[in-house]
């Protein structure tokens, strides 16, 4: 790997962390502003426990109290769902560029290292053990890595990097389905590629888009699976 390559990595890893955090901010604010009640969600996994009537221990409820603005990685979800929006409404009138979108960034920074400075210092990632953080980061290289690749959709070529270029240069254009039927197709995922260009500086918006989403998910999968393992000595010692 050359040292081009390195500091590619470095400043993607960068990025993603950026992006993590100016999402979880804005998912976080709109969450505290809708103050969602709690919901009663079915968790399969924890359906291996005995009932207390049965003589063994009770791990836990089938159906657990799960309180959706305790879910780091659902605000994270929210907060780039939230930002999508906020990305299709400034383009209605302006540009998808550095100047348009940066403050939607440093805005939802803002809000997770202030307003929710506590909630920043508890992310379940710093209360992870080292090798549950090893396993992320090497997910997150991995990632980023393959993300690095030369795209191979024909269609991306045909007019994905097309769409994502007027959307940098122009606000939205009526009648550009003219110039070519499928650049008028309503996309709101290549708004979200468009501002990871940071047009016209960066322009590498396409290897960050979906590789990010990737490690979310891995991410999210992380945080569901976490209690379960942490039950995981207490259900083995109960049935020895």
């Amino acid at each position: 790997m050359s040292l081009e390559n390195i500091f590619a990595l470095i400043f993607t890893l960068l990025i993603y962390l950026i992006m993590a955090l100016s999402f979880f901010g804005w998912g976080r604010a709109l969450l505290n502003l809708l103050q969602p009640r709690t919901l009663e969600l079915t968790n399969p996994l924890l359906q291996t426990g005995h009932r207390k009537d049965r003589g063994s221990l009770n791990f836990d409820k089938t159906t657990q109290e799960y309180e959706i603005n305790q879910s780091k990685t659902v605000s994270i979800w929210i907060g780039w769902a939230l930002s999508i929006l906020l990305f299709q409404i400034i383009h209605l009138f302006l540009p998808i560029n550095i100047y348009t979108t940066t403050p939607i960034f440093v805005i939802g920074i803002v809000l997770a290292l202030t307003i929710y400075r506590d909630d920043i210092y508890t992310l379940s990632w710093l209360k992870m053990r080292w090798i549950a953080i090893t396993i992320l980061l090497g997910i997150a290289i991995w990632i980023s890595l393959h993300a690095m690749l030369t795209p191979t959709n024909y269609d991306t070529g045909l007019y994905h990097l097309n769409s994502i270029r007027w959307t940098n240069t122009y606000p939205i254009v009526p009648g550009l389905g003219n110039v070519h039927g499928r650049l008028a197709f309503n996309q709101s995922f290549f708004s979200y590629v468009a501002a990871l260009n940071f047009f016209p500086y960066f322009n590498h918006g396409r290897s960050l888009a979906n590789s990010f989403l990737f490690l979310l998910t891995f991410a999210t999968i992380f945080e569901v699976l976490k209690p379960y393992f942490k039950q995981m000595p207490l259900m083995e010692k109960t049935h020895h």
